[in-house]
């Protein structure tokens, strides 16, 4: 019979080697990175690769490898030395000239805004920039909120307005929970528009909240309280009841998977009253070969909810449905028909709303069938959401 049994002592390098890995992928992603950021981490990294390569010209050669070895051998001995000495100057010569052009963060960025604070977390990298009247909010390359310094509370970005459609399907909404933080642009507004309304923000990555609160006036107020959680770790376990949730959650130009199932759905409408409405922002083309990303998510929250709403972002104005747009998916038990959501928009929720441009909002309510037989149903055992926005 075989033995499939490790000799003693053998399998002690697989076990030091996976646990090496281990630790090296947690300290670097959760210490390292953020404590050091990205090309600074990457060019220390290589210095100590290449201190190590000199130590290790120090070592005893094993015999048959000596200098003076017969043949090829003896030959490829006496090349180690110089070639490993040209490399470590080369790398340290290039390690330099990262860390002196490259690391240091630059005045402005590729837009000619001027760079207020960029760092790295555990989720992204952070940018703030200032620009044209306007201060911008960055994740890697997604451009995630952009606030006018002059009136904080005004987005440069019409997608976090369109959220306040949430208002014309409950209008006395009282208690509002916001996934997804951000620059606080849905945060700030709904705190201030709506005296009587608590709102709620969850956001996972703590230095996104402090940024928010330094570089785009994130209100402190009993009313406004921020949770540093997972958002669907929140709702799992949160004793409150909402009437209105909002789920922005993109980060760079992905989503959270596990936001995005039935179940998650689920879940949400679990947290929510009976009359309560889910705004949710997805980033699709409503209509094409580019949409299973739309289609699904639509799909996903049909099998939760009896009554969907969809306001793909100046549709009314740029009637291209194949066109990639911001989507406010709007979700609900509460029965309404066209004429009244319509009229109630137009009416701004009886003067409620005062969003610039509320009114003119009912012109991007998108009323065509949408075809779902050919995309899937999100679940947590299936959710292909990364592969559904590569085909966009």
């Amino acid at each position: 019979m075989q033995n499939d049994t490790a000799p003693d002592g053998m399998a002690a390098p697989y076990i030091n080697g996976t646990a090496g890995s281990i630790v090296g992928t947690l300290v670097t992603s959760f210490w390292l990175i953020p404590a050091l950021s990205l090309e600074p981490l990457v060019v220390w990294t290589g210095l100590a690769l290449v201190a190590v390569a000199l130590l290790a010209l120090g070592l005893k050669p094993e015999e048959g490898l000596a200098a003076d070895g017969p043949g090829a051998t003896g030959r490829f001995a006496k090349a180690v030395l110089p070639t490993t000495l040209a490399l470590a100057v080369v790398g340290a010569v290039l390690g330099g000239v990262v860390l002196w052009r490259v690391a240091p963060v630059p005045d402005t960025n590729a837009e000619g805004e001027a760079i207020l604070f960029r760092a790295d977390t555990q989720y992204h990298r952070i940018t703030v920039t200032e620009g044209d009247g306007a201060r911008h909010l960055r994740f890697d390359q997604s451009h995630q909120s952009a606030i006018s310094i002059e009136d904080p509370y005004e987005s440069r970005i019409r997608y976090p307005d369109y959220m306040h459609l949430a208002m014309a399907i409950k209008p006395d909404a009282k208690r509002v929970l916001v996934l997804g933080l951000g620059g606080g642009a849905i945060t700030k507004r709904f705190w201030r528009d709506y005296p009587g309304v608590t709102v709620d923000s969850v956001e996972i990555d703590p230095v996104v909240v402090d940024v928010a609160r330094k570089y785009f006036w994130l209100p402190e107020d009993e009313r406004s309280q921020v949770y540093i959680e997972d958002a669907r770790r929140y709702v799992q376990s949160t004793g409150e009841t909402y009437d209105i949730v909002i789920v922005d959650a993109y980060y760079s130009h992905a989503l959270p998977v596990h936001l995005t199932t039935e179940e998650f759905l689920t879940e949400v409408k679990g947290v929510m009253a009976p009359d309560g409405v889910l705004a949710y922002n997805v980033i699709s083309p409503t209509e094409g070969d580019n949409s299973d990303l739309f289609r699904s998510m639509y799909r996903t929250a049909e099998s939760v909810w009896d009554r969907i709403w969809v306001f793909p972002i100046g549709i009314g104005s740029n009637g291209t449905p194949e066109t990639r747009r911001n989507i406010i998916v709007l979700a609900t038990d509460t029965p309404m028909s066209e004429d009244e959501l319509r009229d109630t928009i137009a009416t701004r929720v009886n003067g409620t709303v005062t969003i610039d441009g509320f009114a003119e909002m009912a012109d991007d309510l998108y009323t065509e069938p949408v075809p779902v037989a050919d995309v899937p149903l999100l679940t947590d055992s299936h959710a292909p959401t990364d592969s559904l926005i590569q085909v966009q």
